[in-house]
C-alpha cells in the first residue's frame, strides 16, 4: 500500500470559465514539500491504491 498526496485548487481560465486542478504526487514526498510547491491549494487527501483499486481518503 503506497498512499500519495493529492492537492486541490479552483481557478479560472482566460475564458473566464471555473477550471478545477487536481495534482496527484509521487508516493514519498510529505505534505509540506508539497504546500511549498502549490502555496494556493487548501484541499487535501490521500489516494491509498491497493491491488487493483485505489481509495480516496479525503480531508487531511
Amino acid at each position: 500500500m503506497n498512499p500519495r498526496h493529492v492537492a486541490a485548487h479552483n481557478g479560472l481560465t482566460i475564458d473566464r470559465e471555473d477550471l478545477q486542478v487536481i495534482t496527484i504526487y509521487e508516493t514519498g514526498i510529505s505534505k509540506e514539500q508539497i504546500k511549498a510547491q502549490n502555496q494556493y491549494c487548501k484541499r487535501w487527501g490521500l489516494l491509498v491504491q491497493s491491488e487493483n483499486e485505489a481509495d480516496w481518503i479525503k480531508s487531511l
